[in-house]
Order: C-alpha cells, then structure tokens, then sequence
C-alpha cells in the first residue's frame, strides 16, 4: 500500500512538471522563420512544422545553456537566435537531416555534413537519414 502511495505521488508530480513544461512551449510555423519572431522569456522550448517549408525537418529547439551566439555561430542550421536575441537549438536524442535544411531535391550534403557536424557538437548520439521523397538517394 505504502509503495502504491509513493508511486501516484510521484506520478503526480510528474504531470505537474510536464503540464508546466508545456506551458512554456510556443509553436511557430518553420525554424528559418525563428529569426522574425518575438519569443516570450517565459517560453523554455519552440516547437516548429518544418525547418524551411511545412512537414519537412519539425523538431523542438529549446533555450537552454548550450543555445548561445557561439553555437549559432558554428551551427546555424541548428541554432538560431529569435527576433528579441533568444537563442535556441534543436534539441532530441537524434538529429534527422531534414532538420537541417536537407530536401532530397538536389545537393543535401551540406545538410547531412551540418546534422553530423552539430550532433558532434551537442553530443547527440545519432544522425538519421530519412527517404524524404521516392526519388531520394542518400
């Protein structure tokens, strides 16, 4: 009984932290329109559609100690500064390559260089290649 207890409060507390998490979220619609935003300090993570058109690279970016000028500097497909000088970075135990501007219509080796490049970077333990299209080859 007494674990039970222990376990639904632990629970619930859980829930508390996730609902005030999302309170502080905001969507936009692409990561290439970050810049022209004004994004609340309040607000800790931006969740986007796509990186530069609709359904193609959307990922959370979050504000966080690793999301500096420096980083956008190094990786401006993957960290970007808001209008207001917030700065955020893609964040995610992997990194697609579509979230770094890879389309499959053409050259997308700078994309897959860049998603390589910043996974290094942050630590983030695995780069995917996804078929974004039929005619796509990575």
């Amino acid at each position: 009984m007494g674990v039970d207890v222990i376990g639904r409060a632990l629970a619930a507390g859980a829930r508390s932290d996730a609902a005030r998490a999302l309170a502080k979220a905001a969507a936009i619609d692409l990561f290439t329109n970050l810049s022209v935003q004004q994004v609340d300090a309040a607000v800790a993570a931006v969740t986007t559609g796509g990186y530069a058109q609709a359904g193609l690279g959307g990922a959370t970016y979050i504000a966080d100690g690793l999301a500096t000028a420096a980083l956008a500097a190094a990786h401006p497909r993957f960290c970007k500064a808001s209008a207001n000088g917030r700065y955020f970075r893609l964040a995610g135990d992997c990194v697609q390559v579509a979230q770094g501007g890879a389309t499959g219509g053409g050259n997308d080796q700078p994309a897959i260089q860049a998603a390589v490049a910043y996974a290094a970077a942050v630590g983030i333990p695995e780069v995917r290649l996804l078929k974004l299209h039929e005619s796509w080859q990575p």
